[in-house]
């Protein structure tokens, strides 16, 4: 007898969406009862509804604001699965704009998502200028034609007309330039440890020598706590983001909202305040564990080979696999600092990003194998193991040029 099953209050994730659907499938559940929607209490409250479509996109350029359709060459890791809310109900508007420049976006484009129709507040009780902030904005290429907008604060895309929301634009977590959903975040550390209260984890980011990520967990058991190398590990490999601090805090130490979502902004302020309930918590600096000791060559560089499940053999370049120009510099800038702490100064500038993007993993492992032994790299052998890599990247380069200088007769 169940009519219509719609989740509304958070981005929903693919497979709980699917895992509920199997489960209540056997009670008579039908499919098309059970939907994701879009609303919130300033529209009053519906804005979409009947999303079951799942689409999966490009993981990666998604962090870096850009939207690209998965295809056969995206690997697993790098998948990530939204669900769609649908179109608008009857009478709703819905438009996706550039906060800053207030400009609509087109389709398959990701901005905020501004909503206007009869269902609209007027704003908040005694709050005029916060009011004329969320509800009074115009898109300023509608040419003066177009009505007055409210800003929902939601980040998300239209896809043949259907809604897709990708999270909150105040909770977004940015690190080094890209943007990681804390949803995202808190979902992959859920998943990390069984000993992680479920609904209790919060990801925020803080200033801490540049934007530094900081995930609060609620664990179950206080004398039984979960691996934070387990945890960052995982966030390492799924979500290419490493986080600077863990901690460890009892159950119903994160503060939720009326509705019972998360509060991230509140449990943030508690955090830089002082005033959170610390069981345990665990820190990385630099190369740096976290008792403090120092991590081998191959953790400090983990990032590479982890998030890919690189085994250090593979003949293929750090180009041909797709590491991003962000990775790519961090790459090479943690290289320099190496050869740096050892005292190989000399060596520092024959590292560049042309010839790091041809460097092939199995050649990366080499060097990594050659500057850990014995704490101390032998300079000649670094030396000459540099020189062969360039001299084979010139070598490339120079058959390249050669063949493209080679012209073909014109058929005449």
């Amino acid at each position: 007898s169940l009519r219509l099953l719609a989740n509304a209050s958070e981005p929903v994730r693919a497979d709980t969406f699917e895992r509920f659907l199997a489960r209540y499938a056997r009670c008579g559940l039908r499919p098309d009862a059970h939907v994701a929607a879009y609303g919130l209490a300033e529209n009053t409250l519906g804005v979409t509804t009947s999303g079951r479509r799942v689409a999966t996109v490009d993981k990666r350029l998604l962090q870096l604001g850009r939207l690209r359709f998965a295809n056969a060459r995206t690997t697993g890791e790098n998948r990530e699965r939204l669900v769609s809310c649908r179109r608008p109900l009857a009478g709703v508007d819905v438009r996706i704009v550039n906060p800053e420049t207030r400009m609509a976006l087109g389709e398959q484009r990701i901005g905020e998502i501004w909503v206007a129709g009869k269902s609209t507040c007027e704003g908040y009780w005694n709050r005029p200028e916060l009011s004329r902030e969320i509800f009074g904005n115009t898109i300023a290429n509608d040419g003066g034609t177009g009505g007055v907008y409210m800003r929902t604060g939601d980040l998300g895309f239209l896809h043949d007309e259907e809604l897709f929301v990708c999270g909150r634009s105040k909770d977004l977590v940015i690190v080094r330039g890209v943007n990681y959903y804390p949803q995202d975040i808190e979902a992959i550390v859920e998943s990390a440890s069984t000993k992680v209260r479920t609904g209790g984890v919060a990801a925020f980011a803080v200033e801490d020598e540049g934007e530094a990520l900081v995930v609060v967990a609620e664990v179950r058991a206080r004398d039984d706590l979960p691996d934070p190398a387990a945890i960052a590990l995982a966030l390492r490999r799924h979500y290419f983001v490493a986080p600077r601090t863990i901690a460890f805090v009892p159950p119903g130490t994160i503060a939720k909202t009326t509705s019972g979502k998360l509060a991230r902004g509140a449990t943030r302020q508690r955090w830089l305040d002082g005033k959170l309930p610390l069981i345990a918590t665990h820190r990385s600096v630099g190369a740096q564990h976290a008792d403090g000791g120092p991590v081998g060559l191959r953790e400090r560089f983990g990032y590479i080979l982890e998030p890919y499940a690189l085994t250090g053999s593979e003949h293929h370049t750090l180009a041909e696999m797709g590491i991003d120009s962000i990775t790519l510099v961090t790459l090479l800038e943690d290289i320099r600092a190496l050869f740096a702490e050892h005292g190989l100064a000399e060596l520092i500038d024959k590292v560049d990003l042309p010839l790091l993007q041809q460097i092939t993993i199995a050649e990366f492992s080499t060097m990594l194998d050659r500057c850990e032994c014995a704490g101390m790299p032998p300079v000649a052998a670094l030396r000459g193991w540099l020189t062969s890599v360039a001299q084979q990247h010139d070598d490339r380069e120079r058959m390249r040029m050669k063949s493209d200088a080679v012209l073909e007769p014109l058929g005449l």
